[in-house]
């Protein structure tokens, strides 16, 4: 372990680095190589304790992109079986095959071929943080020539954006957003000129202590995660989104439900819930095929979506159920208009694939003014709306009073944001949703 203290490791000679895929740490450590810094200067330049780049050295030294420890590290004591201690047997020195300026110019091009063959894009900065070098990758990444990246700032060859797309000038990328600090991280998106898009990358930049060639100071990684990141947009839209109709699905109307009624709360606004469960459906499947029946379902989504405003949310609960949450509302009446809108939008014909259909819609709704009900209770409310409108007839609407003097009426207290309510009734699971709701609903009167 002594020894390896005292180990200066090199990169291998003609190894090909993109053949390895190296992480962009592995890379980053490769880049420190020269041949004269130990492991306990690595570690100090890398920001790293000395057991992890020790590892990293061997894991790479088994991949075959560095030499292994040259033999002019210190002999070790090898102990004999008699006890005593002898000396280790002598290797032939590294240099005295060839000349040290022959090492010294093996170790530049070693260095010019990692930089050269790295799948992320290097730049080197000067002090003014002008680009001074690119590689071949970072050509790639930005769809540009590298004689149009050198000479630009960072910002100007990037075109960064953040998470949100807003631009990012020079004094918010390195090394100008934090001039305390001699490295750091961040993503952000840049603009490939090529695809007319951008891509994601990790930009990794480090404040050199010593002077870099073409004498720069800074060292900029950047390393393309555009496909994991598209990856992860895609888990979380599948997560948050109804497969067939693109709506948002009951995990995203709860979060925004929720959300909208903190702020409700909070600016004293108001806000409505509508439940619309489509009539006869089960005809239209059974007659017409699930193909049928799923394309209509895609054009009720696109005829719901249309009756309201862009802040407005249509969610889709499963099967022929959804729910529409309006937000900041002006009176209760507005819940009223908006349904109207719907029943007028369904006596239009559908044209699901090909075949022309009539469907009407049951809907209920209710009101939030204030008071203590939860989202639960909203939902709650309009769903039993629905099923009283489906009930007198179909193609109808009912809206249901939900306010603190019904919760006073029905139970003695309002409930505490659906936890729990005065009522000897038991709680029950709402198989709609899943969510807990008292099992002989909520109190209050129910008008046309």
């Amino acid at each position: 372990m002594g020894a390896m203290a005292h180990w200066k490791p090199r990169l291998a000679a003609g190894v090909d680095l993109r053949a390895l895929n190296l992480t962009p740490e592995q890379g980053f450590l490769l880049s420190r190589l020269d041949g004269n810094t130990t492991v306990t200067e690595l570690a100090a330049l890398t920001h790293a304790s000395e057991a992890d780049v020790r590892a990293s050295l061997e894991h790479l030294t088994a991949l075959g992109a560095v030499a292994p420890p040259s033999a002019d590290m210190p002999q070790q004591k090898i102990a004999q079986p008699d006890g005593a201690l002898a000396e280790s047997p002598p290797h032939e020195p590294a240099c005295d095959s060839q000349p040290l300026e022959e090492s010294a110019i093996d170790d530049g091009l070693n260095h010019r071929r990692l930089f050269e063959t790295m799948s992320q894009g290097v730049l080197y900065l000067d002090e003014d943080g002008r680009i001074v070098r690119a590689n071949e990758a970072t050509g790639r990444i930005l769809g540009l020539q590298l004689d149009l990246i050198v000479g630009n700032t960072l910002g100007e060859a990037l075109r960064a954006v953040d998470e949100d797309r807003t631009p990012l000038l020079d004094e918010r990328l390195p090394p100008f957003h934090n001039t305390r600090e001699s490295s750091g991280s961040m993503l952000l998106g840049a603009y490939n000129r090529a695809e007319y898009d951008h891509r994601w990358v990790v930009v990794d930049w480090l404040r050199e202590e010593t002077e870099l060639p073409d004498g720069a100071r800074y060292q900029v990684i950047l390393t393309d995660i555009t496909r994991l990141k598209h990856l992860q947009d895609e888990l979380e839209r599948m997560a948050y989104t109804d497969p067939l109709t693109g709506l948002p699905n009951l995990g995203m109307f709860r979060d925004r439900l929720d959300h909208t009624l903190q702020n409700a709360e909070r600016y004293g606004e108001t806000v409505g819930v509508l439940f619309v469960d489509l009539d006869l459906f089960k005809q239209v499947n059974d007659r017409y095929g699930h193909h049928v029946g799923d394309e209509l379902l895609r054009e009720v989504a696109g005829r719901l979506r249309s009756c309201v405003r862009r802040s407005d949310t249509v969610a889709r609960l499963g099967g022929d159920e959804f729910v529409i949450l309006l937000s900041r509302i002006r009176e209760p009446s507005d819940v009223d208009v908006v349904a109207e809108k719907i029943l007028k939008a369904f006596d239009q014909p559908f044209h699901p694939d090909g075949v022309e259909l009539v469907c009407s819609c049951s809907v209920g709704g209710s009101v939030w003014a204030g008071g203590e009900a939860s989202g639960v209770d909203l939902v709650a409310r309009a769903d039993e709306a629905m099923y009283l409108a489906k009930t007198s007839g179909r193609s109808g609407y009912r809206r249901a009073e939900l306010s603190e003097r019904a919760w006073r009426r029905s139970f003695g207290a309002p409930s505490t944001r659906g936890r729990s309510c005065r009522t000897s009734s038991p709680w029950c699971r709402w198989s709609r949703t899943g969510w807990w709701v008292p099992s002989r609903w909520l109190g209050g009167s129910i008008r046309p």
